[in-house]
């Protein structure tokens, strides 16, 4: 599964720094985002990206690294449009020139640039599968959508908003409770315990995931070893990651992508993860000193 990730990339970035094992760290990620986005699983194989980018910043990685990186990532969202990809492709010259990259480096950057900007048109019509592509669609216009795909959105903040300040009680909810809520003890389990509980209850739910994150970060700055150091900064990336997004999408600032939430969504495997991460952390407090 997709989510052994979340133990994999913290001990392959503590086991080789990615400043000093750019090319085999690089490569092994990269195996990593095909291996996950041919499952498919879109939102997780986007984790995988999120948190290497910040690891590799964090490690003084070079910054043609950084600029090949971001605009690979631009080059998917420009690949769709003429105009988009030609002002795209114009304002990656001006950073190179900007940056006075080596020529290697240049090279490769518009040579991948124009690589995704090719392959991703034919990965959206060949590899997604038709309710990945209609998912992201009714994201981007929601009303064309109201009971199709984008149902899942607008029942998670018909929940959120009925809940109102206290909320409708413990299971007394209608949109949970009558089945109109989808996925109301996974992916909008937020939305369900807004429904249940309300604002207090929302705002406690966030308080307490929050609280834990930053308990790890401080964990984080009185830590000395580099090498532990990365470890647990995957680790608070791939958390702080999966509570952004969970959390924007049942708000309805994200199109769905099917991930749970921190420490609260019902589950197996990504649970279990969670929590084992967690002990990992636990076991490095323990031994600081």
């Amino acid at each position: 599964p997709s989510e052994l990730t979340k133990l994999v990339l913290p001990f392959l970035f503590y086991i080789y720094n990615p400043y000093e094992n750019l090319i085999k760290v690089s490569f092994i990620i990269f195996s990593l985002f095909l291996l996950i986005i041919t499952q498919p699983d879109l939102g997780f194989s986007i984790s995988i990206l999120f948190v290497s980018f910040f690891v590799f910043f964090y490690s003084n990685v070079n910054k043609n690294l950084l600029i090949f990186l971001v605009f690979s990532i631009i080059a998917v969202f420009s690949s769709f449009n003429i105009i988009s990809f030609v002002l795209a492709f114009l304002i990656l010259i001006f950073v190179l020139l900007l940056s006075k990259s080596k020529w290697y480096w240049t090279t490769l950057t518009i040579l991948t640039f124009v690589f995704i900007s090719i392959i991703t048109p034919i990965i959206w019509n060949n590899i997604l599968k038709p309710y990945q592509r209609t998912r992201i669609i009714a994201f981007l216009n929601p009303e064309a959508y109201k009971k199709n795909e984008a149902y899942q959105i607008y029942q998670s903040q018909i929940a959120i908003g009925s809940g109102k300040l206290f909320g409708n009680g413990f299971n007394k909810g209608t949109q949970k409770k009558f089945g109109f809520l989808p996925e109301a003890h996974t992916d909008f389990i937020f939305a369900s315990i807004c429904e249940d509980f309300g604002f207090l209850g929302g705002f406690i739910t966030l308080t307490l995931i929050l609280a834990v994150i930053l308990r790890i970060l401080l964990i984080l700055i009185k830590i000395e070893d580099e090498r532990i150091k990365r470890f647990v900064l995957t680790i608070a990336l791939f958390y702080i990651y999966s509570f952004i997004i969970n959390i924007s999408v049942n708000l309805g600032l994200m199109p769905a992508k099917g991930y749970p939430l921190l420490f609260i969504s019902y589950g197996g495997s990504h649970l279990v993860l969670d929590y084992a991460c967690l002990f990992l952390i636990m076991l490095v407090k323990k031994n600081l000193p």
